[in-house]
């Protein structure tokens, strides 16, 4: 009882001196190691149901991580700079490749259904978070080296009064193990998010074409024209001479170009002799 006591007065020592990632990585172990007693015991089913939690508290982990990086970065004049660069590209993206997706499944010109191609663009939205981690997961370790060796002089370098003001003043402690904790759960987690979203994207992106037809159906088609058209159906106006005919036949979404035929036909007028 007495060894349980100090086990726990000094996790709780170690845990008041960790940062808000690292007490996400250390809840996270230890919930780890709850789920292996679970699972080397008889009840292996106990510990599927309690695998969330670990899970949820690894990838809070790491997004404290990248929105602590993110801070820093805002924080300079060039960071900012760069920062509204990659969303700069990241709405160009999302609008071009909605206007390709959408052509993809009209097959005609899509320029005039504006609204849907808005509305794709922000279904994109997750491919596009999982791409922009990806890319600050790269930078994290790409620069995690540095920062191994940053924090392996912190101590020695921040009395010093030449070379002190380039130590951080908010070092991390106990940034040996925190790194390795991180190069051994960043790969595990990014890899387990790489294939749900592997696995997830050809479901989503035919959700993401059937939910785009019927928003032209209801929201960019109009029910009536200048041009003829069947009842039931409706029509997206290209030009003056071509519409998209826009049918939905068993709750499927049908497009069809045609050559607008006027309602209103100008009368011939007649040449006097």
């Amino acid at each position: 009882m007495e060894k349980i006591k100090r086990i726990i007065e000094k996790s709780s020592h170690v845990c008041s001196q960790l940062n808000r990632s690292q007490k996400f990585y250390f809840f996270g172990l230890i919930s780890l190691l709850n789920l292996l007693f679970w699972y080397l015991l008889p009840f292996k089913e106990a510990y599927k149901g309690a695998l969330l939690l670990p899970v949820l508290l690894i990838y809070g982990g790491i997004l404290s991580d990248i929105l602590i990086l993110y801070k820093k970065v805002w924080g300079t004049v060039i960071g900012k700079g760069m920062l509204l660069l990659l969303f700069s590209f990241c709405l160009s993206f999302a609008y071009a490749f909605s206007a390709q997706l959408i052509n993809e499944t009209v097959k005609f010109d899509t320029s005039k259904v504006t609204y849907s191609i808005n509305l794709t663009a922000v279904l994109l939205v997750p491919f596009i978070v999982i791409a922009i981690t990806y890319f600050i997961f790269a930078i994290l370790f790409l620069f995690g080296q540095f920062y191994l060796i940053l924090a392996s002089f912190a101590n020695n370098l921040k009395d010093n009064k030449c070379l002190g003001g380039l130590i951080p003043n908010n070092m991390e402690n106990y940034p040996y193990k925190t790194f390795w904790v991180r190069v051994i759960l960043y790969p595990i987690a990014f890899g387990f998010l790489w294939g749900m979203a592997a696995s997830l994207s050809p479901a989503y992106a035919k959700g993401i074409a059937n939910m785009t037809s019927h928003f032209i159906y209801f929201f960019d088609a109009k029910t009536y024209s200048r041009c003829k058209q069947s009842k039931g159906d409706r029509v997206v106006t290209i030009n003056d001479k071509e519409i998209i005919m826009v049918k939905k036949l068993n709750g499927k979404i049908y497009f069809e170009p045609k050559a607008c035929t006027p309602v209103i036909k100008q009368p011939i007028k007649k040449v006097k002799k």
